[in-house]
């Protein structure tokens, strides 16, 4: 059973169920956070930090590993997200950031599988495109997973993946992520034409956004500056399969 209160670790990355997130810790608190975990195997608390604050859903992080430890106490790790929770409490008194949270449960929503299957094709697609690779994580896959399996794979808006984390249900997260099989922008437009995404970002504590990626190491694509080249190149992938015949079918362009 998952304790209610646990440690958070607010960062410019979205943590997804079954995703791998490698981190290089240096910052003293987290240092000793980590420690911790890895005594009483337990998990830690991934939040997207933004500049106005913190989200207040997040996903609890397990260390699968560490990788490397520096003489001087950094170490790398290697993380894997895994379930869903909602911060109902923070707690800023000391230097780590905790909080008492909610877990979130799926609702059991029947998918579409014209849906399913037209985001596996564009998942294919773009995956190959941008990654010279066809994607070998499919194999297997539990379909509950497959839209966290998709938004984890791909570069894309960390606002759009915060959203993916918060929906409820499979069944919506697959037909929110099949909207990227309808883009019309050019190259270097955004990589979605609709939707304002929701996040539930609140106002967090005085310097809970201060660690940010490029210090501490988080492995995200959109932090290395890949993400517009991908862009550019998934966009052409979406167009040719938006304007094949029966590309949009799953809603007006």
């Amino acid at each position: 059973m998952r304790p209610e209160r646990i440690p958070l670790f607010p960062l410019n990355v979205v943590l997804l169920p079954g995703a791998e997130l490698p981190l290089h810790i240096f910052e003293p608190r987290y240092r000793q956070m980590v420690k911790d975990c890895l005594e009483e195997k337990s998990e830690f608390g991934m939040l997207l930090a933004l500049d106005k604050g913190i989200a207040r859903v997040g996903c609890t992080a397990e260390i699968v590993q560490v990788t490397k430890r520096y003489d001087d106490g950094r170490m790398d790790i290697l993380t894997t997200g895994r379930a869903p929770f909602r911060v109902v409490e923070l707690f800023t008194e000391d230097p780590l950031l905790e909080g008492y949270v909610d877990y979130l449960e799926d609702r059991e929503t029947p998918g579409n599988p014209r849906i399913q299957r037209d985001l596996v094709e564009l998942f294919e697609a773009c995956h190959t495109l941008i990654f010279d690779d066809y994607p070998k994580n499919l194999d297997g896959a539990a379909s509950e997973a497959l839209s966290y399996l998709v938004a984890a794979a791909l570069p894309m808006d960390l606002l759009w993946k915060q959203q993916i984390l918060e929906l409820r249900s499979e069944a919506d997260r697959q037909e929110r992520l099949s909207l990227l099989s309808r883009c019309r922008r050019a190259a270097d437009g955004p990589i979605v034409e609709a939707a304002d995404p929701r996040a539930s970002v609140r106002s967090g504590p005085p310097g809970a956004t201060r660690s940010v990626p490029s210090r501490v190491g988080a492995a995200s694509t959109e932090e290395r500056g890949y993400a517009p080249a991908c862009w550019r190149k998934r966009t052409r992938i979406e167009l040719a399969l938006a304007s094949r015949p029966g590309g949009s079918r799953n809603g007006n362009p």
